[in-house]
């Protein structure tokens, strides 16, 4: 197929191409981001397919501009987890824009964050949306369980450690057994309590 573009090219035809099978190289190019630029640690694919003048918009940090931020940003995940394998979960394509759910999961052998190593086996969940045009990814939006994956490696307590941690705010199991509070509450009764009239005895 190539060489008939290829030669198509070179004689200035023009090829049609079903919306389909438009919108499956588009899939295919952005499963193949996560297949080798992050799973294999390719970073030639990421210079390839992404574009020069590439925006994306993280959830929790500043957008990453060209393909060397993004490299960079894929060197960090080999680095902290040598192992990761991502596998993506679900595709859907609309018009230029594909969004695909993924799963990576990994071993923490390497610093991440200022974190030494763990050792701990980690599984971080997210959802990416990449705008393709002409081959080349232009844009992207990245939303990542960052905070899933600092609870896994102890640099953040789950919501179950901070419940037991925490103190009791419930005021009736604070207070029911408060002298203070039940002396203070016993006078205010006995201040707003209505005075009785004063009763003359006739001799």
């Amino acid at each position: 197929m190539d060489r008939v573009r290829m030669l198509a090219a070179a004689l200035g035809v023009i090829l049609w191409v079903p919306a389909a099978a438009r919108g499956e190289d588009l899939k295919a190019i952005a499963k193949h981001v996560i297949e080798q630029g992050f799973n294999r640690g390719d970073f030639a694919t990421i210079d390839e397919l992404f574009s020069p003048t590439y925006i994306g918009h993280h959830s929790t940090s500043p957008d990453l501009r060209g393909s060397e931020e993004v490299k960079q940003r894929a060197m960090l995940f080999r680095t902290a987890f040598p192992d990761g394998q991502c596998t993506v979960e679900d595709m859907i394509r609309e018009g230029d824009e594909v969004a695909m759910r993924f799963t990576c999961r990994g071993t923490h052998r390497g610093p991440y964050l200022g974190r030494a190593p763990t050792g701990k086996s980690v599984t971080i969940t997210g959802i990416t949306i990449v705008r393709i045009t002409d081959g080349n990814i232009q844009e992207g939006w990245v939303m990542v369980d960052t905070l899933g994956l600092l609870q896994q490696l102890g640099m953040l307590p789950t919501l179950e450690q901070t419940q037991k941690t925490a103190p009791a705010k419930n005021l009736s199991r604070r207070g029911a057994g408060s002298p203070k509070l039940v002396s203070h509450l016993g006078t205010v009764s006995k201040k707003s309590e209505t005075p009785k009239p004063h009763r003359r005895t006739l001799a």
